[in-house]
């Protein structure tokens, strides 16, 4: 099997990742102290949003792609426990 590496540091040490987006909160004391208002408690989650999107980014220099500027390929399809590596062997055989 071929390898795919980095274009960037020149591994092949990819890895998935999807982002998370999460809103936390602190309440602010109502009682002033020389103009200072303080906030105390723990951070209490307000919201979590997760992105359906997924992304491939090479874990050892944390370079993000779709896969189009690594050598021998032409992109990427993130699957449902697979990632497929398109060929760009008809790209080339098109020039």
């Amino acid at each position: 099997m071929k390898k795919y590496k980095c274009p960037k540091c020149k591994r092949e040490y990819w890895g998935i990742y999807r982002r998370k987006t999460i809103t936390e909160y602190k309440i602010i004391d109502n009682t002033e102290n020389k103009g200072v208002k303080l906030y105390k408690g723990n951070w209490k989650t307000e919201e979590v949003v997760e992105s359906k999107i997924l992304g491939m980014r090479c874990m050892a220099c944390g370079f993000e792609t779709d896969g189009s500027d690594i050598v021998g390929c032409s992109g990427i399809r993130i699957e449902n426990k697979n990632v497929v590596f398109v060929t760009d062997f008809w790209n080339k055989l098109n020039r």
